[in-house]
């Protein structure tokens, strides 16, 4: 009967795991926090402290009057609080959300993380807050769904099953934990998929327009753009690199003297990326942060780490720029695209992981073409991509290392005569 069950829909496996690891981190989650802080209360106590952080924070830039330059300044590009402003809107009356206005700054400069943590209780106890995130999880999430739907021919209840699955997937659960608004950025870079190969030229032009607003966001999804590149649309390559320079500069002519906030914001924007806390990060999925723990461990100077990091990040990105225009593949450019967005970036949070549903979208129509190690290896590598990081000192280890691995693997597949001529009857020649 389960046999039965998996073959009438293919996709009830995916839910039935992503469900069952949603409900066992939740439930771990709860017991690790309730015994880490003693009681209920205390566990409590620290949810009000971190969770949805990411969205108070947002919703505190947008109301600035120039976020780049105040106590507590910020790295987002301007055309998040453009998109954002609706829904902070809703937050304006509430007093909670500028106290942040005179948080205290130390002689070096770092702002008090404490003022940070004790902002982010204030704003949880505010029924302004709640109505916003709500409403924008449920604007992002449901038109993320609308845009799957269209992106290929469903079966009755695949559609159900797959959405299901994804809303508890441990990458969308854990973005909502954190209040991020990167799943903003997920709708325009879907939208740019489904629509960027449309016979139709306005909607081709909607898609080149979608990669740069999705791409400007949050910046690295930028690189999906290496899928024009595969099709020698170098036209549309140039129209994107304006779209992005138009967006990316022309919002901040929002603020007083906007030439010198667009440089705080690229001093801001390094300051970020280069922060060691944030390289060495439990949560952060990119090879500069693996490195970093390996080099680490072996007590490798930081400068000298540095160096080695930024190497590999560049041996990353070729091998992902060039396995993509080489790969004749579709499951293969989309997986690889989505690795690099994941893995180059030096700061990279697990819920990146969510840009990885574009490749799980042709995951099932490339089954078939798969020998059985491939068929193992890529549903392994899926189900431990959906798990929450139970660990923040570990477990972004073996998923940084399984996405190195699929790197050079397809690498090396892809400049492989042999496997250039059987990859399409693969199935066919191991069953014989």
């Amino acid at each position: 009967m389960i046999r039965r069950l998996y073959n009438t829909n293919k996709y009830l496996p995916f839910f039935v795991i992503s469900l069952t690891v949603f409900l066992l981190v939740v439930a771990i989650g709860a017991v690790v926090l309730i015994c880490l802080h003693g009681s209920i209360a205390g566990a409590m106590k620290y949810f009000s402290h971190y969770a949805l952080s990411d969205f108070g924070q947002v919703m505190y830039f947008t109301l600035n009057e120039n976020p780049y330059v105040s106590n507590f300044p910020t790295m987002y590009p301007p055309l998040n609080f453009v998109l954002m402003l609706p829904f902070a809107l809703v937050c304006k009356n509430a007093p909670e959300f500028y106290v942040l206005d005179n948080i205290s700054i130390d002689e070096n400069g770092m702002y008090n993380y404490e003022q940070l943590l004790d902002y982010n209780v204030g704003i949880l106890s505010t029924w302004q807050f709640w109505i916003a995130i709500i409403l924008f999880f449920t604007v992002c999430l449901t038109v993320c769904g609308l845009i799957i739907k269209r992106m290929r021919t469903w079966a009755k209840g695949e559609f159900l099953y797959f959405y299901l699955g994804l809303i508890f997937s441990g990458f969308i659960m854990f973005g909502l934990f954190r209040g991020t608004n990167l799943f903003l950025s997920l709708i325009f870079i879907l939208l740019f998929v489904w629509l960027y190969k449309s016979e139709k030229k306005h909607l081709r032009e909607i898609a080149l327009v979608s990669l740069a607003i999705g791409g400007v966001l949050k910046l690295y999804p930028l690189l999906f753009g290496v899928l024009l590149l595969k099709e020698k649309r170098f036209i549309d390559v140039i129209k994107v690199a304006v779209y992005s320079l138009l967006l990316m500069f022309l919002p901040f002519l929002m603020y007083p003297d906007s030439i010198s906030t667009a440089l705080e914001f690229v001093k801001n924007m390094f300051s970020f990326v280069g922060g060691e806390n944030r390289v060495g990060d439990g949560m952060n999925i990119s090879i500069s942060s693996l490195v970093s723990w390996i080099l680490n461990l072996i007590k490798v100077p930081a400068n000298v780490t540095s160096v080695v990091s930024i190497l590999f990040t560049i041996i990353a990105f070729a091998l992902c720029v060039i396995t993509t225009l080489k790969s004749k593949n579709e499951f293969v450019t989309s997986l690889v695209t989505a690795i690099g967005v994941l893995i180059i970036p030096p700061v990279s949070y697990y819920y990146v992981c969510a840009f990885m549903l574009v490749s799980l979208l042709h995951f099932e129509n490339e089954w078939n073409k798969f020998s059985k190690p491939r068929k193992i290896y890529y549903t392994i590598f899926f189900i431990t991509m959906s798990f929450l990081p139970l660990s923040a000192s570990m477990w972004y280890i073996p998923q940084c290392i399984m996405m190195a691995v699929i790197l050079v693997w397809e690498f090396v597949r892809v400049f492989s005569a042999e496997k250039l001529q059987v990859f399409p009857n693969e199935k066919n020649m191991e069953e014989n």
